[in-house]
């Protein structure tokens, strides 16, 4: 994952996925995903059931 600066904003476009996955997510991380805690991203933790990841929207 890529530092950000102090200041800097991110836009994040939220991308429907066929599968459960974190592939291709601005969160993805060689560790644990601890994001789905706040913004839910599995069918099973959403009120649409869909799987979602967050893509980066580049400006």
């Amino acid at each position: 994952m890529k530092e950000l600066k102090v200041g800097e904003r991110v836009v994040l476009d939220i991308v429907v996925t066929e599968t459960v996955t974190c592939a291709g997510c601005f969160f993805e991380s060689k560790g644990a995903c601890e994001v789905w805690r706040k913004y839910p991203c599995t069918g099973k933790q959403r009120s649409d059931h869909k799987n979602v990841i967050f893509k980066e929207v580049k400006e």
